[in-house]
């Protein structure tokens, strides 16, 4: 394994971090988590979340400024994902920093990996590898699935950091527990240790687990609760159709590496159709899903902008 990629898109200046939407898909470090500082403010971002979820971006926006500026992690983030997907507003790279930084200073892990994530991708000017490990590491310790392997990989290649193929398999190791290529990269590298390093590796894993998690961290007070859709998940994004099922495994796997910020977290759906013949089985790949349809349609435009074709699909 001569380079883990963490993909070519990654390094392409483009980035919508595993994305559906802010409120309803978990995307790489996407998560709403509302920030409670006291009674008041809590009621406040929940009357921001009921204008997000009814599209009224603008009165989210308003509501959820008041509460960052008073110093609310979560509201910060919420900020931020908003200036980087352009959701009420004009996609802003510079003003989504802004407010990934202040929450990432509170120790908000998904606002750390964002952060990360925007220098990677060089959204803020030429990619800085250094700075994009030292936001993306904290994330990876708290816990955060795709920070882990993000530093995995880049521990690997040795991008802003010493190449260390150890500590690059404990982190994979700990991301594959919930990421496929995670799972994928892992395998690759483990057929380059000794047994010696898998055993260093290991003890590394069992440290790092021992970590207690965000809701554990002495932390600005948060609010647990996570907002989500009570809607039916109808629709998805279908990607292709494949004579054969491992094809189909296979093409996700690939289209998760060269776009990880968009489908690094999404669900992998594999539906056989039912034709007469069996000559004509074909297995759908599709990713989601999602309670709105306009949320699906965001996934397949940026899918789209970065050369893969896409519909979208009623389950």
């Amino acid at each position: 394994m001569a380079y883990l990629r963490l993909s070519h898109d990654m390094q392409s200046k483009s980035l919508h971090l595993y994305s559906k939407c802010l409120l309803i898909l978990l995307i790489l470090f996407s998560p709403i988590i509302i920030a409670a500082g006291g009674n008041t403010l809590k009621e406040e971002i929940n009357t921001g979340i009921n204008a997000y979820n009814r599209g009224d971006y603008e009165a989210a926006k308003k509501i959820w400024t008041k509460a960052a500026n008073a110093n609310s992690a979560s509201a910060q983030y919420n900020l931020g994902q908003m200036y980087r997907m352009g959701q009420g507003v004009t996609i802003d790279y510079q003003q989504a920093k802004t407010w990934y930084m202040a929450a990432a200073k509170q120790g908000h892990p998904q606002a750390q990996g964002n952060l990360g994530t925007l220098y990677y991708h060089g959204k803020l000017g030429e990619p800085d590898y250094s700075e994009a490990y030292k936001w993306l590491l904290p994330a990876a310790q708290q816990h955060n699935t795709q920070a882990q392997r993000m530093i995995g990989a880049m521990l690997y290649n040795g991008d802003g950091v010493k190449k260390d193929i150890v500590q690059s398999f404990a982190w994979l190791t700990l991301a594959s527990e919930k990421n496929q290529q995670a799972m994928a990269n892992k395998n690759q590298l483990e057929q380059e240790l000794t047994a010696l390093q898998k055993q260093n590796a290991q003890r590394l894993v069992d440290k790092l687990r021992s970590t207690p998690k965000t809701d554990e961290l002495k932390t600005p007070a948060r609010e647990t609760t996570t907002p989500t859709s009570k809607a039916p998940l109808q629709y998805r994004v279908q990607l292709g159709a494949y004579r054969l099922e491992e094809t189909a495994k296979e093409t996700f796997l690939k289209l998760q590496n060269r776009m990880p910020d968009l489908l690094g977290e999404l669900k992998l759906k594999i539906e056989l159709t039912s034709p007469d013949s069996p000559e004509s089985t074909l297995f759908r790949l599709q990713a989601g899903g999602f309670s709105e349809r306009r949320d699906a349609k965001t996934l397949c435009e940026q899918l789209k902008k970065k050369g893969s074709n896409c519909v979208v699909v009623k389950t």
